[in-house]
């Protein structure tokens, strides 16, 4: 049987936008997040992940 289709690589994909829901009012547990995401961005490691796992960090 012929091969009809070949595989030629990753196609590019731009990021999807990401959230975490949470109850309306919650703003403490919301300022945690947020600061745990800053502390994360400041050393890297989300751009680390980024790179890792989606192979770029244009995202960032």
């Amino acid at each position: 049987m012929p091969q009809k289709y070949r595989i030629t690589g990753m196609a590019e994909m731009p990021p999807d936008p990401i959230g975490i829901a949470l109850r309306k009012g919650e703003t403490e547990l919301r300022d945690a997040i947020q600061k745990a995401v800053d502390e994360l961005k400041a050393e890297g490691v989300l751009r680390d992940l980024q790179v890792k796992w989606f192979g770029d960090a244009a995202g960032q």
